[in-house]
């Protein structure tokens, strides 16, 4: 057997029947062009005229879009009927600009009165969502910021000149006929280049080569840049290096067992 549930809420002189959930329903007013700031009237077919409590008071919720903002002291008229006023839950007045244009309102009926049912767009949380801190999604100004913190290479394009290049960061470029074309590079080779702050800036600038590895490195201070300078990697093993496990500029070290 399908039973009525009752929502109530508690209040100075007891507990207040709300609305029925089932099998009431959402009763959707026609909002009349002779409204007023002060008065709205609707149209809801199947409610009677007048509207009594015994009806009113079983009814479902009232749901119509005013056409103006409201101004203090609002009131409603159904179909006619003498017009009530419209509070808030707590039986208080609805201040000025409560009830947008264009915007859902949501009532109930008790007791000669319409009770507001507010939603997040009438009290200025339209973009809130309900949902749990962990659950929240980061914002684009957010992801843009982290993004920006990220060590993200940047491309350092043909016929581009490393003099130029004073930002800190991570820069590369991966092509051989591009590399051929940037200057004031220690080889024109396809290379990583990280620059690091100090009273300068510092490059690191290291070759891509499958056979082994150079990296160079060069400090920029009071508007000149010094020269390139080789870093060797020590390269060691118990029997006589190979020279093709590394590159011009390192150190090979023979290890006695």
């Amino acid at each position: 057997m399908s039973k009525n549930i009752i929502m109530q809420v508690l209040t100075s002189v007891g507990y207040e029947p709300m609305y029925p959930f089932n099998p009431r329903q959402i009763l959707n007013g026609t909002y009349l062009s002779t409204s007023t700031n002060t008065q709205y009237n609707i149209t809801i077919t199947g409610i009677p005229v007048p509207l009594t409590n015994s009806f009113g008071n079983d009814m479902g919720i009232i749901s119509f879009f005013p056409g103006v903002n409201n101004m203090d002291n609002i009131t409603l008229s159904i179909n006619g009927d003498t017009a009530r006023p419209i509070l808030m839950a707590d039986g208080t007045t609805v201040r000025a600009n409560t009830l947008i244009a264009g915007r859902n309102v949501l009532l109930r009926y008790y007791n000669n009165n319409f009770y507001l049912i507010l939603d997040k767009n009438q009290i200025g949380l339209g973009n809130v969502e309900n949902i749990s801190p962990a659950d929240m999604p980061v914002s684009t100004a957010v992801t843009t910021a982290l993004e920006g913190k990220l060590n993200t290479p940047i491309l350092v394009p043909r016929n581009a000149n490393l003099n130029t290049y004073t930002t800190p960061g991570l820069y590369y470029n991966g092509s051989t006929t591009d590399a051929t074309t940037i200057t004031n590079t220690p080889a024109q080779v396809p290379f990583s280049l990280l620059i690091e702050q100090h009273s300068g800036v510092k490059q690191t600038f290291t070759n891509y080569s499958t056979s082994g590895i150079q990296t160079w490195v060069r400090n920029y201070s009071n508007n000149s840049w010094g020269s390139w300078a080789q870093q060797a990697f020590i390269l060691s093993g118990t029997t006589t290096p190979d020279p093709t496990i590394g590159m011009n500029g390192n150190i090979y070290l023979k290890i006695n067992s």
